[in-house]
């Protein structure tokens, strides 16, 4: 695979500086990188201007700026939010590294302690950072414009004015230089209808287009719901015709999205890029196609209001014609046109068109009613509310008009929503006025009710997706952060300690002290990206188990026996009652770790002296596993947050306690996944915390013990003949070393043909393989060695001893016939141990064979 392209400004007074950056930087192999220099501050802001590139490498003492005066330029010729920067100085001062980062910087060093490897994890650190910041701020921008035009859409009838919006929102966001909504004509020509366009580029609005190519080649697939996004439009990939046009309209790049209208073909959305070709990216595509979607409904909101306009238009036409009619009928339809009804208050009874009586669920031949029968259709929610209404127009001092939407019930058991105009006429040829009779007017309006609530429904998940969204980003950032703190700090003692054992000069003491502290800080390492690889597969639905009967006893005094150490460091008492209850249904190593996190959890957060309690009982048919610590306690308020990823109760720069907050995230998904349940609880801070598991016990036979004594692993690997290949010389030596050092015969190689020929002269009893190598594989390699005869070594066994772990790739190993999966880092007792049992198992085999092969004599 071809090295990926990077370009980095390297602001350095010192040549001596330059050059040192620009050989370490070279020596990354994945990277190929394009260095620009510069010694001034001000000569390296002309070249962020003029260049795009990827990281800038500051030094903070500059001749004519300081580093962060350069910050706060930079910061006001960039248009991006995160600047990627890392800044270099001779002084090892924190106050400088918290301004520096304050102002705008990734990260920080300090010259003189920059190794090659320092400086390549430094600048890799940074672009990443700098790129998912952006992302997930384009992913918070997007949703804002959609949101913000979804608003207007359902907020405004005026078409042009929707539109004029959308285009100048996908503009801004895009950062392009022309936005257009272009209506199609049945014709076979178009016209502009909005456009939003940089002062620097040809306006096409209102202009009409006529594009022979756009008919006869694009649009049956945009009515079809083609996109089209183009990087290039004079790649050869478009039509000549149809290229000119673009070319007349200063096009380079074109993203078109169809506006698809009650199944048929409006127009399209068109974003043009004019300034240079432009690729463009999954998240604009969407953005544009949703707006498309948010056009086609503002449409279609446009249409129904300009057809509720001609509709009121007919109507008062028709009220012009009433007028000289009945004055009750002409005032009837005045008010709403519908469905009417006369109340006459004389004889409390109601009479009803036959649509009036529709409306309030009444049979079509009961068009005369009591006046109570209509008031018994009323919502029980809303009776007592509209009928103090209906008093109130009854009164001979007021108007006599009342307008209201409310809802009735039919006989069904349906319920409908009525907009209802009623006009009460008073008998007032005494002293005491009376109500003589009553108009109504109603309408049903229960599709356009619904519609509102629908709409304020999903304005509400939308708000609150934001909201969520929002919650989840910060999490996230604030877990990146430690994450970033968790990664780094052990590669602060393991990288102090190598380069004070090389200067030779350390007592035997001090480099006892020195391997341990490295030893310790890789495992912590190690144990941070085993964590995160197991909450990766849980995200992703991966995490698979290989289910067998399982002594849960034995799994709990494992964990027990892990943590054991650390707990008597600490002088904590792990004080176990333990009931050997049979078995579950589960995988070994991962019911081994949940017990191994509940425990580790509870020695990290007890202090010393304090005490751990553990045990395994049965309650009912389930096995329960309960960790009880004296230790720091959880927080109510975060309780209920306490299984869930990417959550810490104090992720803040002084927290106590190291870690990813990854552990009972973990624990909660094996739990699930098998069968169980988890639960926390705590009396509050101070007071202690208790994690109960619960787990189904099997059903199936205790396991017997086998017949075959243990194979002892203690032994040595005297008389032992091994063959290793791995491209990597530091790690093929560690290998050859360590089982050099059991007394093995080890012969080592990091080419395909040589290891084959070796294979061949050399007969060794095992083969270890590294898997990923460049040219020829380990799966490759093996598949070649099952291909030679036994007599030259094709049936030797084989362990792959590699970086690519989990229970994925241990699966494609031994599918791909090797007897063993060993993961790297491994440590060399457990190398000699991975040996010793396959060669055991090897000889079981045989054995076995030998056995089988006697019997068939008989």
């Amino acid at each position: 695979m071809s090295p990926i392209e990077r370009a980095v400004l390297i602001v350095d007074d010192s040549p001596e500086d330059i050059e040192l950056y620009r050989r370490y930087l070279k020596q990354d192999r994945e990277f190929r990188y394009t260095i620009l220099t510069a010694e001034l501050g001000r000569e390296g802001l002309t070249l962020w201007q003029r260049h795009q590139l990827d990281i800038v490498l500051l030094d903070y003492q500059l001749p004519d700026l300081d580093g962060l005066e350069f910050l706060a330029a930079l910061q006001t010729q960039s248009s991006q939010a995160h600047l990627p920067v890392i800044v270099v100085t001779g002084q090892g001062n924190e106050k400088i590294a918290v301004r520096s980062i304050k102002a705008g910087a990734q990260d920080y060093l300090v010259k003189g302690q920059i190794t090659a490897e320092s400086l390549q994890v430094a600048v890799n650190g940074t672009i990443e950072t700098v790129q998912l910041s952006d992302r997930l701020q384009h992913r918070i921008e997007r949703e804002r414009v959609i949101a913000q035009i979804t608003q207007k859409v359902y907020q405004s009838l005026n078409l042009d004015e929707i539109l004029s919006i959308v285009v100048e929102e996908v503009r801004q966001f895009l950062r392009t230089d022309r936005v257009v909504v272009f209506q199609w004509e049945s014709d076979g020509k178009g016209v502009v209808k909005a456009e939003s366009v940089g002062s620097e580029w040809v306006s096409i609005l209102s202009e009409q287009i006529d594009d022979p190519c756009f008919v006869e080649s694009y649009i049956e697939k945009y009515r079809q719901g083609m996109v089209t996004a183009r990087a290039d439009v004079c790649d050869g990939n478009v039509d000549p015709c149809h290229v000119q046009l673009l070319t007349r309209y200063q096009v380079r790049a074109n993203l078109v999205v169809p506006i698809l209208h009650e199944d048929r073909f409006w127009g399209v959305s068109i974003a043009h890029h004019c300034a240079a070709p432009r690729q463009w990216q999954p998240l604009e595509i969407d953005l544009l196609q949703q707006l498309s979607t948010q056009v086609s409904v503002a449409i279609r909101q446009a249409e129904l209001y300009r057809q509720a306009q001609y509709e009121l238009a007919e109507r008062k036409q028709a009220e012009e014609a009433l007028r000289e009619s009945e004055e009750r009928l002409q005032l009837g339809i005045q008010v709403a046109g519908v469905a009417l009804a006369k109340f006459d208050y004389a004889s409390n009874r109601v009479e009803l068109t036959p649509e009036a009586a529709a409306l309030y669920g009444l049979p079509p031949d009961e068009l005369i009613v009591a006046r109570d029968r209509i008031h018994e259709t009323f919502h029980p929610d809303e009776r007592a509310a509209l009928e103090q209404i209906i008093e109130r127009a009854l009164d001979p001092a007021g108007s006599g008009w009342f307008a209201h939407h409310h809802r009735v019930v039919w006989p069904n058991g349906e319920v409908r929503w009525l907009s209802v105009r009623k006009q009460v006429f008073f008998d007032r040829s005494n002293r005491n006025p009376r109500p003589n009779y009553a108009i109504l007017a109603a309408i049903d309006i229960t599709d356009q009710k619904q519609s509102e609530i629908q709409r304020d429904r999903i304005l509400e998940l939308k708000q609150a997706a934001l909201a969520e969204s929002e919650r989840v980003n910060r999490i996230k950032d604030e877990f990146l952060a430690v994450l970033s703190h968790e990664l780094r700090s052990p590669l602060n003692p393991i990288l102090g300690w190598t380069k004070m054992l090389q200067t030779r000069k350390l007592s035997e003491a001090k480099v006892a002290e020195a391997l341990a502290t490295i030893e310790r800080n890789a495992k912590a390492q190690c144990q941070l990206v085993d964590d995160l690889l197991d909450m990766a597969r849980v995200l992703r639905g991966k995490m698979t188990l290989n289910a067998v009967p399982v002594n849960l006893l034995r799994a709990v005094e494992s964990a027990i026996e892990t943590v054991q150490t650390a707990a008597t460091a600490k002088s904590i008492s792990i004080c176990p009652v333990l009931v050997d209850i049979g078995q579950v249904s589960g995988d070994a190593v991962r019911l081994q770790q949940i017990v191994w996190n509940l425990l580790s959890n509870a020695v990290k957060f007890t202090p010393h002296g304090g005490r751990i309690d553990i045990r395994l009982e049965q309650i009912e048919r389930q096995a329960q596993i309960t960790v009880t610590d004296t230790g720091e306690g959880i927080n109510p308020n975060f309780l209920p947050h306490i299984f869930e990823s990417f959550r810490q109760e104090d992720a803040s720069v002084s927290r106590k306690h190291g870690g990813l907050g990854l552990g009972l995230a973990i624990v909660y998904q094996l739990v699930e996944a098998h069968g169980g349940t988890i639960s926390a609880r705590s009396l509050g801070e101070g007071q202690g915390a208790t994690f109960t598991v619960r787990l189904p016990l099997s059903t199936e036979a205790p396991l017997r013990n086998s017949p075959i004594d243990p194979i002892d692993r203690k032994g040595n690997l005297v008389g032992i003949r091994v063959l290793i290949i791995d491209d990597e010389p530091d790690s093929l030596e560690l290998a050859a070393e360590v089982l050099a050092q059991a007394g093995a015969e080890v012969r080592t190689t990091g080419v395909a043909a040589e290891f084959l020929s070796t294979l061949v002269s050399f007969r060794p009893d095992i083969a270890i393989s590294d898997i990923g190598m460049p040219d020829v594989d380990g799966y490759t390699l093996l598949r070649m060695i099952r291909s030679l005869p036994p007599e030259k070594g094709g049936r030797v066994p084989a362990i792959a001893l590699t970086a690519y772990a989990g229970e994925k790739n241990r699966q494609k190993a031994i599918a791909a016939d090797f007897q063993k999966h060993v993961s790297k880092p491994i440590e060399p007792n457990q190398l000699v141990a991975e040996v010793i049992d396959l060669l055991n198992a090897e000889a079981k085999d045989r054995c076995q064979q030998g056995e089988f092969a006697k019997a068939m004599k008989h």
